[in-house]
C-alpha cells in the first residue's frame, strides 16, 4: 500500500508540473518575441563547479546581448560565507524557480538533475573528458548523462581534442553528433593566471630559495582521505626543506558535506611558514612554480602537464581510473603510501619527464590557447546570433573570432 501511494504522489507531481508548463508556454512565446537579451544559466552545485564556469561567464559578459545567471543548485555543499558572497556578486535564482524557466541555454559543469527537457543544454564537464569512470562507464556519458528512456540530456558535449572525440564516438556511437571539440577552457584560464615567481611567493610568504612541492587530492578514496594523518605528521619535516602547497577538494573540509574528512580539515587549518593550503581552485597561480607534484587520481593533475617535470603518483586501492590518469601514472614515480615519502621525493627529483608531460598535455588538453574563442562561436551558434556587430567586434578585428 505504501508503494502504491508513493507512485501515486509521483504521478500526481508529474501531471501537475506538465499542466503548469502547458499553461506557461503561450506566455513564454509572447515574452520571446519582445525580449532583447538571450538568457544563459550556469548551474553549479559547489565551489569547484562554480570555479569551472565563473571565468567563462566573465568572458561572455562582454556581449551586451547576453543576460547571465547562476543557479547554486546544492547550497549545503557551499561554505555559508562563500555562498553569501557569490550571491552578492552574481545574478542568481534558486533551483526551485530555475528548473521551470525556458532558458535560451543552460551550461553544466556537472550533470543535469531536473531542468526542463525542452531547453538547450551544453555539458562542459569539470575536468578533462574521458578521465573519470563510474561503474565502468565514463562519467560524462554514463547513467547520469541520460534520461530514463536512454536519451542523452545534452544538445552538445565538449571534449578537448580530436583523439578524445574519436574515442568518445567509438565507445558511445549513440551520441554521435552530440560530441564536439572545444579545447580546455580551464587550462586557458589557468595559463592566464600565472604570475612571476618572486611576486607570487612574496604574496603568500613562501621562500624563493626552496623548491616547491604541491599536493593535490580529490575526495572520498583519495590521497588525503587515505593518508591524511600521515601527511599531517610529515608536514613539519617537509617544511624544513621545501615550500609545501596543498590543494583539497572542498567536499573534504565542509562538515555538512558527505565527503567531509577530519584530517583534511586539520590540514586545511594547519599554520606554518612556507605552507599554503587551498580549497577550490586558488592553487591555479602556482602551477608554473611547481617543482614536484604529488597527486592521486584527481583529474586536476592534468592541468599541471604543460609546466611540470616530476610527479609522484599515489595509488589508491579500488579506484577505477580512466585512460588519461593511467597514462599519466605510467610516467610517474608511483607509491602506495607515504611511509618513506621523504626518500621518494629525493628519488623523484632525479628524473626529468618534461617532454613526456608536454606530449600528454597535447593529447588531453588540446589547443587550449584558442579554446575560449572556439567556445564563444559555439555559444553564438546555439543562440542563433551572429558575432558581427556585437561587443566581440574588437576581437573580430584582431582576428580572434
Amino acid at each position: 500500500m505504501e508503494e502504491f501511494w508513493k507512485r501515486g504522489r509521483s504521478l500526481g507531481g508529474t501531471l501537475l508540473k506538465n499542466c503548469f508548463l502547458w499553461i506557461l508556454h503561450p506566455f513564454e512565446y509572447a515574452f520571446g518575441l519582445v525580449k532583447r537579451k538571450k538568457n544563459i544559466l550556469f548551474v553549479t552545485s559547489n565551489k569547484v563547479m562554480f570555479d569551472q564556469v565563473s571565468f567563462i561567464c566573465d568572458e561572455l559578459k562582454k556581449d551586451p546581448r547576453l543576460s547571465l545567471w547562476f543557479c547554486f543548485s546544492s547550497p549545503c555543499r557551499f561554505d555559508k560565507k562563500t555562498l553569501s558572497e557569490l550571491k552578492k556578486e552574481r545574478k542568481n535564482t534558486p533551483f526551485s524557480i530555475a528548473k521551470f524557466i525556458k532558458w535560451d541555454l543552460i551550461i553544466f559543469p556537472d550533470h543535469d538533475y531536473g531542468f526542463r527537457r525542452d531547453v538547450k543544454k551544453i555539458f562542459i564537464g569539470h575536468g578533462p573528458p574521458m578521465s573519470k569512470r563510474v561503474n565502468g562507464e565514463y562519467y560524462m556519458f554514463g547513467d547520469d548523462a541520460v534520461y530514463k528512456g536512454g536519451e542523452y540530456k545534452y544538445d552538445r558535449t565538449f571534449v578537448y581534442s580530436e583523439k578524445q572525440k574519436r574515442e568518445a564516438t567509438k565507445l558511445y556511437p549513440q551520441f554521435y553528433g552530440k560530441v564536439d571539440i572545444v579545447p580546455s577552457m580551464r587550462m586557458w584560464d589557468i595559463s592566464k593566471k600565472q604570475q612571476e615567481k618572486e611576486e607570487l611567493f612574496r604574496e603568500w610568504n613562501l621562500d624563493p630559495a626552496k623548491k616547491t612541492i604541491i599536493f593535490t587530492s580529490t575526495w572520498d578514496r583519495s590521497l588525503v582521505c587515505s593518508h591524511g594523518k600521515a601527511l599531517l605528521s610529515l608536514l613539519p619535516a617537509l617544511l624544513r626543506e621545501y615550500n609545501v602547497v596543498v590543494s583539497l577538494h572542498p567536499k573534504t573540509i565542509i562538515s555538512s558535506d558527505s565527503g567531509f574528512d577530519s584530517f583534511a580539515r586539520k590540514i586545511f587549518e594547519f599554520k606554518a611558514r612556507d605552507f599554503v593550503c587551498f580549497s577550490g581552485s586558488s592553487w591555479a597561480p602556482f602551477v608554473s612554480t611547481c617543482d614536484l607534484l604529488i597527486t592521486d587520481h584527481t583529474s586536476m593533475a592534468c592541468y599541471f602537464l604543460p609546466y611540470i617535470r616530476r610527479v609522484i603518483f599515489v595509488d589508491i586501492p579500488d579506484v577505477e581510473a580512466g585512460d588519461m590518469m593511467r597514462r599519466i601514472a605510467s610516467k610517474c614515480h608511483r607509491i602506495k603510501d607515504l611511509t618513506v615519502l621523504e626518500g621518494d621525493i629525493k628519488e623523484a627529483f632525479l628524473i626529468d619527464r618534461k617532454q613526456d608531460y608536454e606530449n600528454l598535455a597535447s593529447d588531453y588538453l588540446g589547443d587550449y590557447k584558442n579554446s575560449m574563442n572556439i567556445f564563444k562561436k559555439e555559444v553564438c551558434g546555439f543562440l542563433g546570433v551572429t558575432r558581427a556587430g556585437s561587443a566581440y567586434a574588437k576581437d573580430n578585428e584582431r582576428g580572434e573570432l
